[in-house]
């Protein structure tokens, strides 16, 4: 839910979420891809602070107007580590 829901969308928490869907209409350059990866760092800090983000990586496809990311993370206190890949495309 994070990651796909837009700032201004929850009601009760305008601040919660990263709108990474309007993302794929601006350009794809350097300083994108640091701002998304600094929102990602940014909201799991605010809202889960029980995890911390080990590492992330974005891919852009621009042919097909997609960007993947992918992000380990680990849970604090309970040794327990994942990687989440999300895949957008604009169609």
């Amino acid at each position: 839910n994070l990651l796909l829901t837009d700032q201004r969308e929850r009601v009760f928490n305008p601040n919660f979420g990263i709108g990474l869907r309007r993302r794929l209409f601006e350009p794809m350059a350097d300083t994108t891809m640091d701002e998304i990866k600094q929102s990602i760092t940014d909201q799991i800090q605010a809202y889960f602070s029980n995890v911390r983000i080990n590492n992330i990586n974005i891919d852009v496809d621009r042919d097909r107007s997609a960007i993947t990311i992918s992000f380990s993370y680990s849970i604090l206190n309970l040794n327990t580590q994942d990687t989440v890949t999300l895949q957008i495309q604009n169609v």
